[in-house]
Order: structure tokens, then sequence, then C-alpha cells
């Protein structure tokens, strides 16, 4: 059988301590002040050979998890909205997380959705986000500003 010492233990107890604590510290600093900012643009062509020519050069945007909250920047969506409508797309798509836990945030959000436009018009989903407790307001905000829930 092996044994440790007292000393040992507080040692080792002390260390998977302080790794977890730095681990909570890394992932509340991303998620706080690193995530919320990084905006991603992917270009992807598709080839469906059996697509309509009708098709050929059409633009849709994805974007997705905003989490309007106490940590979002206002500057932030308007930089957002201004770059999706610079691609010029056919079809917006947005896929959930509008708001982060409080319909506190809706103004901002529906002030962003309320710029973006698209000739085949704009779509959306709710995500879990959305679900908590804000389900209705975020249906009826992104509705006000001119998407089709799905």
């Amino acid at each position: 059988m092996n044994t440790i010492s007292r000393r040992q233990f507080l040692q080792k107890s002390a260390q998977v301590t302080l790794g977890l604590l730095g681990t909570a510290g890394a992932s509340g600093i991303y998620s706080h002040w690193i995530e919320p900012y990084w905006l991603e643009i992917k270009y992807v062509d598709i080839t469906l050979p059996r697509l309509s020519p009708a098709f050929d050069k059409f633009r849709i945007v994805h974007f997705s998890d905003l989490h309007q909250g106490v940590y979002s920047k206002p500057q932030a969506l308007t930089e957002l909205a201004q770059q999706i409508q610079q691609v010029k797309p056919d079809l917006i798509c947005f896929t959930g997380d509008l708001l982060d836990h409080s319909a506190d945030y809706i103004s901002e959000a529906v002030a962003l959705c309320s710029q973006l436009r698209a000739p085949f018009g704009q779509f959306a989903v709710l995500g879990n986000h959305d679900a908590f407790g804000t389900r209705k307001v975020v249906t009826k905000g992104l509705t006000q500003s001119g998407f089709h829930v799905l």
C-alpha cells in the first residue's frame, strides 16, 4: 500500500487547486475579453453541379453568437453590421444566441439586426441562450428588425 504524508497531500492539493484556478481564470479572460470581439470571416465557394446558374455568385452571410450583455460593446455591433453589409449578401442567416441571459440588451441587438438587409431575406433561429427566459423577447426583437424566425 502506498501512503503519502500529510505534507505531500497538502502540496499536491495546492498544486491541483492552483491549476484549476488558473484554468478558470484563463477561461474567464477568453470568454469575456477575447471571444466576444473575435470576428472571423471565411469565404467558401460551393459547387453544386445541378444548381441553377441563377445562383452563381449567390452570397450567404451566416453569423451567430452575439451574446449581447454586460460584456458586449455597442461599437463592436456597428462594425459587425458594416462588415456584413460590405459583403453585399443575397441572404443573411443568424443562428442563435442573440442575448446573454438578460433581455436588458435587446434594444442594441435590434438596432444591429435592423441594419442588415439582403434581397432574398434575413432568417434566424434561436440559440440556447435565447431560450433562458428571453425566447419571446428575442423572437419579437428579431421579427421587428426584419428577420424571419424559423
